[in-house]
């Protein structure tokens, strides 16, 4: 069985609002939503969505596969809204966005 957990902010939770209640009606995933970091320990897949912390070391370490989402190029466009900054910076494009 595969095991995959959603890391979200309790602050920024929005997202939880499109899950559905069941996620896995095959049974063929372990699927669980989290909200602290503590919890994401040895899972498969992991996707961070929302999260608006930095993740320790420790964490990404004990996971095999971590997918942030997020709608920048990181460091550089970390923090709440990047898109809504960049569009205030009058950014025309990302060229480093798949550097």
């Amino acid at each position: 069985m595969i095991k995959i957990a959603f890391l979200f902010d309790k602050k920024n939770d929005w997202i939880t609002n499109h899950f559905p209640a069941h996620l896995d009606k095959n049974h063929k995933f372990h699927i669980k939503k989290c909200y602290e970091e503590e919890d994401v320990r040895d899972f498969d897949l992991v996707f961070v969505l929302g999260y608006t912390r930095i993740l320790k070391g420790e964490i990404l370490n004990s996971n095999k596969l971590l997918l942030v989402v997020h709608s920048s190029n990181l460091p550089e466009g970390r923090g709440f809204a990047p898109m809504q900054w960049q569009i205030l910076e009058e950014k025309k494009h990302n060229s480093n966005l798949f550097a």
